[in-house]
């Protein structure tokens, strides 16, 4: 058995969705991905927190389809978990009335899995760059760059059997690299005895990189996000990227191995299928900064990236620039719903 690691999960439907190409590497393991919204019952009678954004959500049927791919936990610390009002508890005692554990809840931030007597251990945060939870009592587990190492070095130093697994809602969205302070944290955790720091929020699959014995995946991409009507907003993006979906399988036996799948999902008949192709090579392009140093690769990023009106975040050892850019950033959002609001913007 392995454990499968996916990205943003979202089910807005009670129609089924066509898993018969990949239920066979789920039915033998066991999985974790990353529950993008809360789980409503009634979406359509649910009160939002900010009505001129997307509000992501799933219905019951989650439940469901999360046993039946063997979903041992789900993270929600991400940017969409506090969408709604009143809703929060209700999804977490939903998820563990169907035997499905949860991390990356401020008192609950790791989950552990066992896979044929391996424990892994799962920590679960979202980064301020990804527009953070505007909910003042949302209790999804926000990122703090030096803490977050520190808790690494405590758990490992306290649970040295147990495999650490840092699962990250970070970067922005459609981004083709990670952050330069992204992938410079993520050696930083490697080095505090992380595993392996797997990514997503993205939406579309970024590369992997192996630093010394530990796997970072930077984005998976979705897994099941449609392309759906959200009370009343059209989700739709402009690439076909985001269709490209990619599944890590990790497995244990005194050191970590790892097998990617590509998994292609068509919006349409919201359909999942596994690509046969080279994916190591897909990859390989992805990431053509493998083996940069942290220095080497600002520099590339910098290159590679035409201005922007959104910041780079080069070090998160820089607070005072950090804090600047998660400013900024937070800005541009409160900016653009005024645009909605006086309706110069029309996103939906």
């Amino acid at each position: 058995m392995s454990l499968i690691l996916v990205g943003d999960i979202v089910y807005p439907f009670k129609e089924s969705v066509a898993f018969n190409s990949i239920i066979d590497l789920f039915k033998n393991n066991v999985a974790v991905g990353n529950l993008e919204g809360p789980i409503l019952l009634n979406p359509s009678g649910s009160q939002v927190y900010d009505a001129h954004k997307y509000n992501i959500y799933s219905c019951t049927a989650i439940l469901e389809v999360l046993n039946e791919l063997n979903f041992r936990s789900v993270s929600i610390a991400n940017n969409h978990f506090c969408d709604f009002k009143g809703v929060s508890q209700y999804t977490l005692d939903s998820l563990t009335n169907n035997g499905i554990a949860y991390f990356g809840h401020k008192k609950d931030k790791w989950s552990v899995v066992e896979d044929h007597g391996v424990e892994y251990a799962i920590y679960g945060a979202y980064t301020s760059i990804t527009g953070g939870n505007r909910a003042k009592e949302c209790l999804s587990n926000s990122f703090n760059s030096k803490g977050i190492i520190q808790e690494i070095n405590n758990y490992s130093s306290r649970y040295p059997h147990r495999i650490l697994i840092i699962y990250i809602h970070w970067g922005y969205e459609l981004a083709d690299y990670p952050q330069p302070a992204d992938r410079e944290w993520a050696r930083k955790a490697i080095d505090a005895g992380a595993k392996a720091v797997i990514g997503h929020h993205p939406h579309v699959i970024q590369g992997i990189e192996q630093y010394k014995e530990g796997l970072i995946a930077y984005s998976l991409g979705n897994f099941m996000m449609p392309l759906v009507n959200y009370l009343g907003k059209q989700l739709a993006y402009n690439t076909l990227k985001i269709q490209q979906e990619m599944i890590i399988e990790l497995t244990y036996h005194n050191h970590l191995e790892y097998k990617t799948h590509l998994i292609n999902y068509d919006p349409d008949k919201h359909f999942l299928q596994q690509e046969d192709v080279d994916s190591e090579r897909i990859l390989e392009e992805l990431t053509p900064f493998r083996d940069y140093s942290n220095k080497e690769y600002r520099e590339w990023f910098q290159a590679q990236n035409k201005p922007s009106r959104y910041p780079t975040y080069q070090s998160y050892d820089n607070i005072l620039r950090t804090g600047i850019n998660n400013f900024y950033v937070k800005g541009l959002k409160t900016v653009r719903k005024a645009m909605i609001m006086a309706g110069i913007h029309k996103p939906f």
